[in-house]
């Protein structure tokens, strides 16, 4: 069976059950400095390979005819002529153990939840990583699925707390270093812009920011936040500058 959860399918897979197993080999990098928490979450299950994985390496495997059916790019990993096709392995860098999980249990389900076990509101910067994933190896119904799950938990949470904040702002660190940027546009421009597209995400959560602009000024790693990146800094005093309305 492969992993990533393949139990109870909401769509027909029996055509891919005698596909050649592909394995994707997701190497965690070091801890960066980018969370504003003192660690990051990480995953505690999964189903690791003990000939080949250690606590930064596992080995994910999946029927190789539906991963080739997710987009274009991952039919060229799949099929492609060079190694990692005839080996029937890829190795994935920069992407963590439960973003890569999530990945695969909606690739069978068409659906991913998170964990119940995460902190309060660190299911913020979960869809934020599947929809950066998603995005790099295009996988439009994921993106958009992940970006609609982030927003909607925003929009019917009530009060924000300090750590919720916190995970806000993590969550809007990682999608200006993650996630494609795109032109400028005015105040009715990004008010028309759909709002499962990826990269609205990006201006939703500084959306979000501004107009709880007292709650974060007084946090006490807003500064720290402010400092994480120049040019999220800019579209963060741009969006106060315009003022936008609350999403």
């Amino acid at each position: 069976m492969a992993q990533g959860g393949s139990e109870c399918p909401s769509r027909d897979i029996l055509h891919h059950l005698e596909s050649p197993i592909f394995k994707i080999v997701v190497i965690e990098e070091a801890a960066n400095d980018s969370s504003l928490h003192e660690r990051d979450i990480s995953p505690t299950g999964g189903q690791p390979d003990k000939a080949l994985d250690t606590p930064k390496k596992k080995t994910y495997h999946v029927h190789k005819t539906l991963l080739a059916e997710l987009s274009p790019e991952l039919n060229n990993h799949a099929y492609n002529v060079m190694k990692e096709g005839k080996s029937n392995t890829m190795v994935v860098h920069e992407v963590d153990h439960l973003t890569m999980e999530l990945f695969l249990q909606w690739a069978y389900r068409q659906d991913y939840e998170a964990p119940n076990d995460l902190p309060a509101g660190g299911s913020i910067l979960v869809h934020v990583k599947i929809c950066a994933l998603a995005e790099r190896f295009n996988v439009k119904k994921l993106t958009e699925l992940s970006a609609s799950k982030l927003m909607t938990e925003l929009k019917s949470r009530g009060e924000f707390d300090n750590e919720y904040l916190t995970w806000i702002m993590d969550a809007c660190v990682f999608a200006f270093a993650n996630l494609p940027t795109r032109p400028a546009m005015s105040k009715i421009q990004f008010e028309e812009y759909p709002k499962s597209d990826s990269t609205t995400i990006r201006r939703y959560l500084l959306n979000l920011i501004h107009t709880r602009i007292f709650n974060f000024m007084f946090h006490p790693r807003f500064e720290q936040f402010l400092s994480k990146d120049g040019h999220l800094t800019k579209c963060l005093i741009c969006s106060v500058f315009f003022k936008l309305k609350p999403p």
